[in-house]
């Protein structure tokens, strides 16, 4: 059971990873969908490219397994933000995929913690 765990946890990883990163990579450019829909949602041009590395580092930072957690906590939060926006915006039907990653994304977050995380204290 441990094993299908661990690789249960690597399959989504990689693929939250990947999904996560590449829409974060295309916040970065100014002439697409994304520049568009951040204005139309009134958030400023920085916060678009905010969001973008966020999304970005945090993917990366989910195939590195000292720092999985916390990239799977920024991906999590970005996803929360996802859902939010999407919710007032009144497209509740498409906020069913961020829920999902940051659900997903939640649940890395957990398999991956290591208590406590500061300093060598004994739990």
């Amino acid at each position: 059971m441990k094993h299908a765990k661990t690789v249960l946890l690597w399959v989504f990883s990689v693929l939250i990873a990947l999904i996560v990163a590449q829409q974060g990579w295309a916040k970065f450019f100014e002439d697409g969908r994304w520049t568009r829909s951040f204005a139309e949602w009134g958030y400023p041009a920085w916060f678009r490219i905010l969001v973008g590395v966020g999304e970005v580092g945090g993917g990366a930072a989910l195939l590195i397994p000292p720092v999985a957690m916390y990239g799977a906590v920024v991906v999590a939060a970005i996803m929360l933000g996802a859902v939010g926006t999407l919710l007032l915006d009144g497209r509740g039907v498409d906020a069913v995929t961020p829920v999902i990653y940051g659900v997903l994304a939640g649940w890395i977050a957990w398999e991956r913690r290591k208590l406590p995380v500061w300093g060598n204290a004994k739990p």
